[in-house]
């Protein structure tokens, strides 16, 4: 078992309104503060954040396409 990944679920009503920096900000801090607590008790070498078990991608399928 190499890889032990904290997954964090914050649930359908925190989704924000667009995909990018905003959910990506909202999980990098939320992990990080978890890490911090499990630090000395718990290895982790990864994390995943969803919201209502779904990653961001499912509630905004448009930030998966190229624009350019």
């Amino acid at each position: 078992m190499k890889e032990r990944r904290l997954f964090i679920d914050l649930g359908r009503n925190a989704v924000p309104n667009k995909s990018g920096a905003a959910s990506e900000r909202q999980c990098h801090e939320l992990s990080t503060e978890a890490i911090s607590i499990l630090n000395g008790i718990v290895s982790v070498n990864g994390f995943t954040c969803t919201y209502g078990g779904q990653d961001i991608f499912y509630y905004h399928p448009e930030s998966l396409t190229f624009k350019g």
